[in-house]
């Protein structure tokens, strides 16, 4: 089905996980597109999820699902549970601790027609300060 399957991973958090799924929503790019979102927990402790559940459960959002592992299965593990899980045509990953700038996905979409995969940085702005994070953009752009 055409769309886009956002793909969270989280572990331990969720004030993080929410500014990541907040920062989706709030995406004028995804307008006229459908799409969902995948979040997966995996095996944090029952306060931090159930923290993460209530905060999801304000959010009143029909797109999100919320995943717990029954195990810690890693980063890998867990991205590819929420990917078995998706319902659309692209999936896109993002870690708990990220955001999605305005442009991000236009300019996802406009490259994905050509190729299979895409890895990487979408904005040559980051959200976070330090010579790292600008350096780690321009390259990864």
């Amino acid at each position: 089905m055409h769309g886009i399957s956002f793909v969270i991973p989280t572990y331990n958090d969720s004030t993080l996980t929410v500014d990541c799924i907040k920062s989706i929503c709030n995406l004028n790019d995804l307008k006229n597109i459908k799409y969902e979102i995948i979040v997966v927990d995996d095996s944090s402790h029952n306060f931090f999820f159930d923290d993460l559940k209530e905060k999801i459960k304000n959010l009143n959002l029909n797109i999100i699902s919320l995943l717990k592992n029954d195990k810690n299965m890693g980063p890998a593990g867990t991205r590819n549970r929420g990917a078995k899980n998706s319902k659309y045509e692209y999936i896109f990953f993002l870690d708990y601790d990220t955001q999605i700038l305005e442009g991000g996905i236009a300019n996802f979409l406009k490259k994905i027609t050509n190729c299979d995969a895409l890895v990487g940085i979408y904005d040559f702005k980051p959200l976070n300060k330090g010579s790292f994070a600008l350096h780690k953009a321009y390259l990864n752009h």
